[in-house]
């Protein structure tokens, strides 16, 4: 007697491996024709269990790509927002940590992209961008990596003349200026730093 059979779901688009203990998983169209099975197929427990895995990580690595193609992801957080959405913690763990092996998502990048993002959009000083990268749950060393890499692209006094130059443009009182600054995270000599240099332009 088959431990499972493929049967059709509410849909022409959709199919079903039910076991007769009941357990069951969805299996998309486009999986169902990749992987050749058919209406009223009937599978052994190994099959059944070893085509679960299959679907199941098929199905949890296209969504991690689609959720990737709309900004980048560190790797705790994509795992996280994909188990969010219901998909299976151990299947989230394995694709995410498949695609960093792969390159395709990558800590320090992602760390470097996000300051870089956020120095265009709101410069903010280290200390700040320190915090929101852990609330991105990226490890403290990849989050040190990025800051170096971006303290070395010679781009952080350019974040704070930003900054300093859309205050000014406000009319914002110096004082208020220094401080807002200060509350952004920027250290208070590299703003007068800044300050003294935007002065002798």
């Amino acid at each position: 007697m088959a431990y499972a059979t493929i049967i059709r779901g509410d849909t022409r688009q959709s199919y079903t491996a039910l076991a007769k203990d009941g357990s069951s998983f969805f299996i998309p169209n486009t999986l169902y024709k990749s992987f050749f099975l058919k209406e009223g197929q009937e599978l052994n427990e190994v099959e059944f269990l070893s085509l679960r895995e299959k679907v199941l990580y098929k199905v949890t690595y296209d969504k991690a790509l689609a959720l990737i193609a709309r900004r980048d992801h560190g790797q705790k957080e994509l795992c996280m927002k994909l188990i969010q959405k219901g998909f299976d913690k151990d299947f989230s763990d394995k694709v995410t940590l498949d695609l960093r092996e792969k390159h395709i998502i990558d800590d320090v990048r992602f760390a470097y992209q996000y300051i870089m993002s956020r120095q265009r959009k709101s410069p903010e000083g280290i200390p700040l961008l320190r915090m929101r990268l852990k609330q991105k749950m990226i490890s403290s060393s990849d989050i040190e990596k990025a800051v170096n890499q971006y303290l070395e692209d010679d781009t952080y006094f350019a974040a704070i003349q930003i900054a300093i130059k859309r205050l000014q443009r406000k009319n914002t009182p110096q004082e208020k200026l220094i401080t807002t600054l200060i509350k952004k995270g920027f250290n208070k000599r590299d703003i007068f730093e800044v300050l003294s240099d935007i002065e002798k332009e």
